[in-house]
Order: C-alpha cells, then structure tokens, then sequence
C-alpha cells in the first residue's frame, strides 16, 4: 500500500525535468489507483500545515501538487486536526501516502520508506 510512497519521493529529484519516466509497473499502479489519498502534518510551518480553509500548504503541498500535475493523478488531503490523528490515520492505512515523514524504528512496523535522497 505504501509502495507509491517511494514513487513519488522518488519522482521529487526529476521535477526540474520536462517529464517523469514511469516503469511499467508504476503506470500501471496509478492507473489502477485513480485516487492517492494523502495524510500530513497539519502544523509543520515551512514543511507544511492544513490552512484554515482545509488546503494543504508549505513546502510538501508545493511539491505534492508538482507530482499530481506531472502525474495527472488526483491526490486528496486526509485532514486531520493533529499529528497523532495523522499517525493514527496512517497505523489504520487511510492513507496511501504521507508527506516529508521522518523514518523511525516504530514507524517502520506499518510503513514503507524510501531511501534518503
């Protein structure tokens, strides 16, 4: 589930570029998936927040919608109120992704990272 979790860090290093270059595997992946819901930390400033009017800001939300556009996927915001409701959302696999997430040893019982960068 969290596979496309490393797609799309991984895809942030090509964005300076015309195109991103899909595996077939990968093409196939988002057209079967048609919607990536999304979890985030909703008060992270400049990383990113979840403004007042529910939109999904700083940095992340910047480059999420790069993707989505180079894409042409539909990612949506989970909102959630806290980072421990985030957490929860994504231990519950609400969530397909989550932005800027820090690797731990815990997080890594339910989540799949990707390599830094």
């Amino acid at each position: 589930m969290y596979k496309i979790l490393y797609f799309l860090l991984l895809l942030s290093v090509t964005l300076l570029s015309d195109g991103i270059n899909l595996t077939a595997q990968e093409k196939e992946y988002l057209d079967t998936k048609k919607v990536i819901k999304m979890c985030v930390d909703p008060d992270w400033e400049p990383f990113e927040i979840i403004n007042k009017n529910g939109i999904h800001e700083g940095i992340a939300g910047d480059l999420i919608r790069l993707i989505q556009k180079r894409l042409d996927i539909k990612i949506v915001l989970l909102p959630t109120k806290s980072w421990d409701e985030t957490l929860e959302k994504s231990k519950n696999y609400e969530c397909d992704i989550m932005s800027f997430l820090n690797k731990t040893p815990k997080r890594e019982e339910w989540l799949t990272f990707t390599e830094p960068i």
